[in-house]
């Protein structure tokens, strides 16, 4: 079952080191947890405590067959890969403990068009970090329009390209940012040279359920190089990283 109550963030996030962009994010929590205030995503400001071991707690996860009667259950989502080395593997379970879902984006109203990215996150549930966000960059749609309708021809299965520079993040145009913060709130972001990309195998509508938005069940495989926000240190390498996740449609 899905916790009923939302806990809302503001984050800040970098397309590059010199480009800050505002973030909304929300974490699926219980009602009643109100402990944790805050989180990461893509950049080194964070607020909340706690820290969680990066490589999690539970085993692969493996491949995990679809229930029909069930389609969208938090046991579905996980990341895992292999970061400058050290593998990870996140597994959410309750969605109260350990690893939790969440959402973010930077869409915007520009004249009565909703334009920027929806994403992901998928966090360790005390002071959301570390954290990992993949973002679907950029919708262009009218704000009267039929919004899942048109994320049902976006956000589509095949390759997608990784932005390499803001120039890369013009509305209608498909790309992808990753971004990371490790267990300290050092941010990361995919937004530079790369050679890797983003395979979506597949994509399942999620119709809305009593007080959640409708939503998009999405299997995928990345590599990418991440970058400091700061500017400054050193590049981590992101290898066969697969997840199954949740994209709200919160147009």
């Amino acid at each position: 079952m899905w916790g009923l109550g939302l806990i809302l963030f503001l984050f800040s996030c970098s397309k590059d080191p010199a480009d800050y962009r505002a973030y909304n994010a929300t974490h699926h929590h219980s009602a009643t947890d109100t402990t944790k205030t805050g989180g990461t995503h893509g950049t080194g400001d964070t607020t909340g405590t706690g820290t969680t071991d990066t490589t999690g707690t539970a085993d692969d996860p493996g491949e995990r067959p679809d229930d029909p009667d069930h389609p969208d259950e938090p046991k579905d989502y996980y990341f895992e890969g292999t970061l400058n080395g050290k593998k990870l593997t996140w597994n959410v379970t309750d969605n109260f403990s350990g690893w939790v879902i969440g959402s973010s984006s930077t869409v915007a109203n520009n004249t009565g068009d909703l334009q920027g990215g929806l994403g992901f996150l998928i966090s360790a549930s005390e002071g959301f970090k570390p954290q990992l966000g993949v973002e679907f960059d950029e919708v262009n749609v009218r704000f009267d329009a039929d919004k899942a309708a048109y994320l049902k021809g976006f956000i589509t299965t095949g390759t997608w390209s990784l932005a390499t520079k803001d120039a890369d993040l013009q509305p209608g145009k498909k790309a992808i940012v990753i971004h990371y913060a490790d267990a300290g709130g050092v941010g990361y972001s995919s937004v530079g040279a790369q050679t890797g990309n983003v395979k979506v195998s597949s994509v399942t509508y999620i119709p809305p359920q009593l007080g959640i938005n409708d939503a998009f069940k999405i299997k995928l495989t990345f590599n990418c190089t991440l970058y400091p926000v700061s500017g400054t240190g050193a590049t981590l390498v992101l290898t066969d990283g697969k997840a199954v996740v949740r994209l709200e449609n919160s147009l």
